[in-house]
């Protein structure tokens, strides 16, 4: 025999609204699906536990519900991968920032293939432009 449980909800409203019975039965309405949903849920890994104990694994519905939650669904890698992984700061050195102006002046290589050859942004080559005088001023 199970013990019952009971479900305390605290909602905390916004200032200047009020509870109205139409809004508490609602609040009840979707608490009572969101029960329904984990109750089905729960007899859901029930009968997969059972279908697994006949094939001759040992888990309860339990564990299989606590496995369940911990894992998360992965995103595709190249979105995952871009939004964990931050861009390292990268200093340039003075001979660096030397031939990277030389490299402008002599218009041998854009803002887009220096920032690439040099693993730093476009916006610090332009930083560089922009101290050395290699750009025009708007007049």
């Amino acid at each position: 025999m199970q013990k019952k449980r009971t479900i305390k909800l605290n909602i905390k409203l916004p200032k200047g609204v009020y509870a109205t019975s139409e809004m508490e039965a609602k609040i009840i309405a979707a608490a009572n699906n969101a029960i329904k949903s984990f109750a089905s849920s729960i007899e859901v890994a029930r009968t997969a536990a059972a279908d697994l104990q006949k094939k001759g694994f040992s888990i309860s519905a339990e564990e299989l519900l606590a496995r369940r939650s911990v894992r998360k669904p992965q995103a595709s890698k190249p979105a995952a991968a871009a939004k964990s992984k931050t861009r390292k700061r990268v200093v340039l050195s003075s001979k660096q920032k030397d031939e990277i102006a030389a490299a402008l002046k002599a218009g041998k290589a854009t803002a887009n293939a220096l920032a690439q050859q040099y693993g730093c942004s476009t916006a610090t080559i332009n930083l560089l432009k922009k101290e050395r005088g290699l750009t025009k001023s708007r007049k």
